[in-house]
């Protein structure tokens, strides 16, 4: 998927946090900044305003303008590098999104299932409404397939696409400079930005649909291999859930409301899942060149993405689960992901990953640089990527335990 970059490649790859942002790395100034939630873009009159909160994995995609302030950079981009001056004030807190009276009820069992590894997609859950035991729907977890692209692109475009801004008052001024006091007026060109928006929306597409294309082959081929040789590993597998009123309609197609990615990954806390699929064997070499301990590639989730409408049910919690589930059918013990570390932008995200038992990987030589934000951040696992600050955290999977609620 598109990461926040944009110089020679679209960069795809959902990271982990709560943002909602569309980059588009250009070789110019930002186009159109505004304080909305969750590079170099264009310098323009127009602003995108976006205030949704989404869950996601740092990493869908993003083109040409950046919500500073936005906390993941899913198949899309990162927060502000001033942000990291926010780390300090970061908590992890419980989830509180999966506890029970919110929306749709998940049974505790079926999580279990899908944290032992040995659920086999696609696995149907029954939820019931906290407000009526009779409102029930079937959820299902399965693999994506070329189906889904149709819906999937387009949830990835509403969540980060461009849209313009009709108020003339947001248009960027020259310091010192006011309307009345210049003689000299720029041209108004903002008759313009529909069409720019357009553009960018449709690379944005485009480059989502061919990001999973990839990654929904290399997987197909990764489940053959594994069937002839028994030690191959299926990587970038792309997961989604499905909700439905039938088991039938959800094997069809159904409602896809969220999607999230595991793949193989080299051990880089400075490094992030990058746009393009690289082979196991590539990956395995940056694996043994880092300086990390861990000397081969690891399960790493990103892309993690919620329609808006269905966010606060404990969905993003079972797309985890059922993340961390594949990597310990694989025969991991760990799993890793990357999350922004703005305590305001990547707050939701934040919690989230900590509710589930993530904790940072400190590097003490890396993070001596942070020394005067205070000790605590030092264990945090503070790194800037490619100039922006993201939390490098770990799960080890052998030492999880299991809620014994009779509903999540």
């Amino acid at each position: 998927f598109l990461d926040h970059e944009f110089s020679s490649k679209y960069h795809l790859a959902f990271v982990t946090g709560a943002t909602r942002t569309t980059t588009l790395r250009l070789s110019s100034p930002p186009r159109g900044q505004n304080n909305d939630r969750m590079g170099n873009t264009i310098t323009t009159t127009a602003t995108t305003v976006r205030p949704k909160h989404a869950i996601c994995n740092k990493n869908p995609i993003s083109l040409s303008r950046q919500r500073i302030g936005s906390s993941h950079r899913m198949l899309f981009n990162m927060p502000d590098k001033s942000s990291v001056a926010n780390t300090i004030e970061m908590n992890p807190l419980s989830l509180a999104t999966t506890k029970k009276g919110r929306g749709s009820m998940i049974p505790a069992q079926n999580l279990n299932d899908l944290m032992s590894g040995k659920a086999q997609f696609p696995y149907e859950i029954k939820t019931s409404s906290s407000s009526s035991s009779m409102e029930q729907k079937i959820i299902t977890i399965r693999h994506l397939e070329e189906k889904d692209l149709d819906s999937v692109v387009q949830m990835c475009l509403n969540e980060y696409g461009s849209y313009s801004s009709s108020s003339q008052n947001e248009r960027q001024m020259i310091p010192g400079v006011t309307a009345e006091s210049s003689s000299i007026k720029p041209p108004d060109l903002s008759f313009l930005d529909p069409f720019f928006d357009e553009l960018e929306n449709w690379m944005f597409a485009w480059t989502v649909r061919s990001g999973l294309t990839q990654r929904i082959q290399l997987r197909r081929e990764g489940y053959e291999r594994m069937s002839l040789f028994f030690s191959s590993i299926p990587d970038h597998n792309v997961i989604c859930l499905v909700e439905s009123d039938s088991d039938a309609s959800a094997v069809e197609g159904g409602n896809i409301i969220g999607i999230a990615e595991i793949s193989l990954q080299p051990p880089i806390p400075q490094r992030t899942a990058p746009p393009y699929v690289l082979p196991l064997w590539f990956k395995r070499i940056l694996s043994n060149t880092s300086f990390s301990q861990q000397k081969q590639p690891l399960p790493y989730v990103s892309n993690v993405l919620i329609k808006d409408e269905y966010r606060g049910k404990g969905y993003s919690k079972l797309l985890m689960v059922a993340c961390e589930g594949l990597a310990k059918n694989w025969g991991f013990l760990d799993v890793y992901l990357h999350v922004d570390a703005d305590s305001v932008s990547g707050n939701v995200a934040q919690r989230l990953y900590r509710g589930l038992g993530y904790n940072g990987v400190a590097d003490t030589e890396a993070n001596a640089k942070y020394g005067w934000m205070g000790p605590e951040i030092l264990n945090k696992g503070l790194y800037m990527v490619e100039g922006v600050p993201l939390l490098y955290l770990r799960k080890v999977l052998s030492q999880e335990n299991d809620d014994n609620d009779e509903y999540i």
